[in-house]
């Protein structure tokens, strides 16, 4: 081979063996480190992230440590049809995707959800990835180091902080299923199980909700955004339990059974139904059954202690609920008087309420006591219209009950 064809030989090959790849990715880094790139790749992540979980989403900075896994910084998740410069539905600080044997991968760290938005982003993930029918067929894993329920600022107290959260995400053509696993911060133990399962081989489609609290009471405070009812047992009540519930086209069903812990009676019933109780309550729920919206049976024990109870309810529970006043009661003349124990076992059945007294050191039947001995006595044995109970809480003078399941 002739001299110059070998020294053009050995420059073409430089070229193209050396310098041409060196320039390509010296190019490719230089293209991939530059604020258009960056942008770019932003603005397709908030895309896809957008697409995906039906939410507006915001990133602030993505990296790409190797090929197929990104980590994505400073993420938003914000309510589209919410006006501009409203406070977002959750945050997470820092979010890692990638593809293992399993499925799709995400492993997040110090996640933020506003409790009182929690409905609403519920509402639209729910409708996204359990209902839509576009649904991920690939398994979806998630890991989240912690994650703070944040109540408002002037309730900054009834926040609440979860740990070693797991959730998995699982789809086919016929069937959707979330798992979310967690614990509160700090505890240890069974952890809190909440599943939803959407059925699409029966219809009308049924969504089904289970969720067991584990080895750890939760905090009423933090499930009343969703439930508003809780919000009425007061700051300090926690459900340590299960809750089973059915949807299919409009109607529910459902079952529970557990402990309402620290229950405030004054919160209860004094701010909201014009009659004077106070005291700190449990209330055992051995099983309580709803059966297209409506409560068909329940069965338990309430039991609180050190209160005070006013004479316009003991009187309207005397005369509504079949009730009898002790003689020491009836010659009482103030308008409250205090008790030591207030303990009822409670049974509705066919339509048919039961109550019981459960003091403990007291006469049988004793619904009611003070340090002297019974003042309110009650049995199982006389049955009770449950309507009958509503009318013993409300007060006559704040108007009419109607006569129907609801109330």
């Amino acid at each position: 081979m002739h001299e110059a064809t070998r020294t053009f030989c050995c420059r073409a090959g430089f070229v193209l063996g050396c310098l041409l790849p060196t320039l390509l990715i010296t190019g490719w880094i230089v293209v991939r480190r530059s604020p258009v790139y960056a942008q770019a790749q932003q603005t397709q992540w908030q895309a896809q992230l957008a697409q995906t979980l039906g939410l507006s989403a915001q990133v602030e900075r993505i990296e790409e440590p190797r090929p197929g896994r990104y980590v994505l910084h400073g993420v938003t998740l914000l309510d589209p049809d919410a006006p501009k410069h409203s406070l977002p539905l959750a945050k997470a600080k820092r979010l890692e995707l990638g593809r293992g044997a399993s499925g799709l991968v995400i492993v997040a760290s110090e996640g933020e959800i506003a409790s009182e938005h929690l409905p609403r982003l519920w509402a639209i993930l729910h409708e996204r990835l359990v209902r839509g029918p576009e649904v991920a067929r690939t398994p979806v894993h998630l890991s989240l180091s912690s994650l703070t329920l944040s109540a408002p600022a002037d309730r900054a107290d009834q926040s609440l902080k979860l740990s070693d959260l797991r959730g998995q995400l699982l789809s086919t053509a016929s069937a959707a299923k979330a798992i979310v696993e967690f614990r509160p911060a700090g505890e240890f133990g069974e952890p809190a199980r909440l599943s939803v399962e959407r059925d699409r081989t029966k219809h009308p489609v049924a969504t089904k909700w289970s969720l067991s609290t584990g080895a750890t009471p939760l905090p009423c405070s933090a499930l009343a955004p969703c439930i508003p009812s809780l919000s009425n047992l007061g700051p300090d009540c926690t459900f340590h339990g299960y809750v089973v519930m059915e949807v299919r086209d409009h109607q529910w069903h459902a079952a529970t059974g557990g402990t309402f812990a620290n229950l405030d009676l004054t919160t209860l019933v004094s701010q909201r139904l014009g009659h004077s109780l106070s005291g700190t309550a449990n209330v055992a729920i051995n099983q309580a059954i709803w059966r297209d919206g409506k409560l068909a049976t329940a069965s338990g024990q309430l039991r609180a202690s050190q209160g005070v109870i006013s004479r316009r309810l003991w009187e309207d529970a005397a005369k509504e609920l079949s009730l009898q006043i002790t003689e020491p009661l009836a010659r009482f003349t103030d308008a409250q008087v205090r008790y030591h124990e207030l303990a009822v076992g409670f049974e509705l059945k066919e339509r048919v309420l039961r109550l019981a007294g459960q003091c403990a050191n007291q006469p049988q039947d004793t619904i009611l006591a003070d340090e002297y001995g019974p003042l309110v006595m009650g049995s199982s044995a006389r049955p009770i219209e449950p309507i009958a109970l509503v009318r013993a809480l409300v007060p006559a003078s704040d108007g009419s009950v109607p006569a129907v399941q609801e109330a």
